[in-house]
């Protein structure tokens, strides 16, 4: 045991009280002291198992009932009238001499509240277990992840190592150690519902027929996902299937737009854009009037229209100078535009939007040649370009 938290503070109980007792018992009997009896229910053995083999946080809304006044006072007479004289007379020096051990060597606890605990255990034993429990509900207690299997991989891919809720990093990096994984795998679709919500839950989406299929499991932060089985709202069960639905987009997209090797001289064009001032003597000799991308965008897709239309009335002709004059680039293009082509076409054949292919695309260039975000806007400029230039979206009969 290396730091302090809900499951190491009442292993250390457990282990020193006067009779067995069972860890769930232990857990559901603690619990309940700060809790409203509205979540007792929740407290199965199931439940319960979760956090004491640390494979879940204690959820917000248990941390934050923990602070209630009335609820401190039970959790103290609790500790106080069944915790403290029940501890093995005999391993009792050793009980808090171990729990002052856990104190000392976590590192994430600041110096100043190790002094503050150390204090009060000198003090009355019962006040003393209170404050230690009630600080160990605020700890990471999820085992973090040091080692990804195949099947996780491309889960966390899809999220971009990024929790979709509140878009904390799911990898903490370690000085001179491997990183760890903080996030858990959870199912979009509860396994528990009650059936209270779940009514409202399969208005949104029924449950799925296999539940532990991918398509219904997500990478949250741990903290997010405790919060999420803790208390499931159609709300962010809602906006899960959402995120889920766009990561699967973007997952299918790169694994597509993979397959094609983009030119290394797109670069060139890329760069030649973004170090090219818009509003430069250069750009005005090359402006002119392109053919309207209209006839192959509906009318209704307003902002992607004018997107393009905007990109091309100051780049279009510039690009096409740009390569032309470029003898030795003349045959590379072609084969940039096959593929840019080839990647569209197969992308709408999957059944993707206008709107949504023209992102991919842009977002393929930037990652392919590993370029900086700040290229971005050059990056839709080119396939603004290619837009107007017949090589993506068919024109509109």
């Amino acid at each position: 045991m290396v730091n302090l938290c809900y499951r190491t503070f009442l292993q250390l109980v457990q282990e020193h009280y006067v009779y067995d007792i069972e860890a769930e018992i232990l857990a559901r009997d603690i619990l309940k002291t700060i809790t409203p009896s509205s979540e007792h229910s929740k407290f199965t053995k199931q439940y319960l198992s979760l956090y004491w083999t640390r494979e879940r946080n204690l959820p917000k809304a248990i941390v934050d009932s923990s602070t209630d006044s009335k609820r401190k006072k039970a959790c103290l007479d609790f500790f106080t009238d069944y915790i403290v004289p029940d501890i093995n007379p005999v391993l009792e020096d050793d009980f808090y001499s171990r729990l002052s051990l856990l104190i000392s060597n976590d590192d994430s606890i600041t110096p100043r509240k190790k002094a503050s605990l150390h204090t009060l255990a000198s003090g009355d034993k019962g006040k003393y277990l209170t404050e230690v429990f009630l600080y160990s509900l605020t700890k990471i207690n999820k085992d973090g992840i040091t080692k990804l299997d195949h099947d996780t991989i491309p889960l966390l891919a899809q999220v971009d190592q990024k929790c979709p809720l509140c878009h904390v990093s799911l990898i903490q990096p370690v000085k001179d150690s491997k990183p760890i994984y903080r996030f858990t795998i959870t199912r979009i679709y509860p396994e528990f519902l009650d059936t209270t919500i779940k009514t409202k839950f399969d208005s949104i989406k029924p449950k799925p027929i296999n539940p532990d299929d991918s398509s219904n499991k997500i990478c949250l932060c741990d903290t997010c996902s405790s919060d999420y089985l803790h208390d499931p709202t159609p709300t962010i069960y809602d906006k899960l299937i959402k995120l889920k639905k766009q990561s699967i987009f973007e997952g299918a997209a790169a694994s597509t737009l993979a397959i094609y090797e983009l030119e290394e001289k797109i670069v060139n064009i890329l760069k030649e854009i973004s170090d090219t001032d818009p509003y430069g003597k250069l750009i005005n000799e090359f402006r002119m009037n392109p053919v309207d991308p209209t006839n192959k965008i509906p009318k209704d897709n307003y902002l992607l229209t004018k997107s393009i239309k905007d990109d091309n009335e100051v780049f279009y002709w510039f690009i096409k100078d740009y390569i032309s004059q470029l003898d030795e680039f003349k045959s590379s293009f072609k084969i940039i535009a096959s593929e840019i082509k080839t990647s569209f076409l197969k992308l709408e054949e999957d059944g993707h939007g206008q709107n949504e292919i023209f992102e991919a695309l842009v977002d393929w260039i930037i990652k392919k040649n590993l370029l900086p975000a700040s290229y971005k806007e050059a990056a839709h400029i080119v396939i603004s370009y290619f837009v107007q230039n017949c090589e993506v979206f068919d024109e509109i009969s």
